[in-house]
């Protein structure tokens, strides 16, 4: 509630940006998820160096939080794809999953809080505060969030950010 409060009223969310790598903060997170999600294949696909500006936290909240919502809605025999990747001066993090499409009405305010997934599920338990977190994390690194959703495709979340503070 306090990243939430703190991002509504303006102040955006704190982040402390230092040089790291990528793939091994994902690593680590993903590491920890396996003990979450132990009947769950998660995947981690390292492109690039690595080497970026990031908060090592923040991005690790970022990967659990699109990792749980996997979970969720995904489906539960396919694995889940987390890829980091460094070209030049773009980073990028993306989570995948096989599943239903996420609607076109739900896509256009996902990022939004208090929206969920799944409306009128009993499965789900959730306040609709993950993916505006999410968002507002990548905007404190200076970057965007996207999502792309199809049956056919999947779902995939993107984090794109600078590599660097220069």
């Amino acid at each position: 509630m306090l990243d939430f409060t703190q991002a509504r009223i303006g102040n955006g969310l704190a982040v402390s940006l230092r040089p790291a790598d990528l793939h091994q903060v994902a690593a680590r997170t993903i590491e920890e998820l396996w003990l979450a999600y132990p009947s769950r294949t998660i995947l981690h696909d390292a492109l690039g160096s690595g080497e970026c500006t990031l908060d090592r936290d923040r991005l690790s909240q970022v990967i659990c939080n699109l990792v749980s919502n996997a979970v969720s809605y995904g489906h539960t025999t396919e694995p889940i794809l987390v890829r980091s990747e460094v070209h030049g001066a773009i980073a990028q993090l993306n989570v995948h999953n096989e599943g239903r499409a996420i609607p076109n009405e739900l896509l256009t305010k996902i990022f939004e809080p208090m929206v969920r997934g799944a409306p009128g599920s009993t499965s789900v338990r959730s306040v609709g505060l993950g993916l505006f977190i999410v968002r507002e994390i990548a905007r404190a690194h200076r970057g965007e969030m996207n999502v792309e959703s199809s049956d056919t495709d999947g779902t995939t979340f993107s984090m794109r950010f600078p590599s660097s503070l220069v």
